[in-house]
């Protein structure tokens, strides 16, 4: 083999990736902002809770709207209404 050969083989055998820094985790410097109070939070929550009672989800799978029946919510064919309480 002649040394050429063997230069561009060894050319190939390199690998760039070890030429490369280690990666390292970014860290916040600041603290995280508090778009909402906690009052604001439980507002929504609340509103939530109602949606889910008043109009509540259709589930298209009939095993899941058994299994919501058989947890006590309201089923009217594939809607599924939640007790919110």
């Amino acid at each position: 083999m002649s040394g050429r050969r063997r230069a561009r083989g060894a050319r190939r055998t390199r690998n760039p990736v070890a030429d490369q820094p280690a990666a390292h985790q970014p860290r916040l410097t600041t603290p995280p902002k508090e778009l909402l109070d906690q009052e604001q939070l439980e507002r929504i929550h609340l509103a939530s809770l109602r949606v889910l009672a008043e109009t509540g989800m259709e589930f298209l799978h009939p095993v899941a709207t058994a299994m919501w029946a058989d947890a006590g919510c309201s089923v009217d064919g594939e809607r599924v209404r939640f007790d919110p309480s």
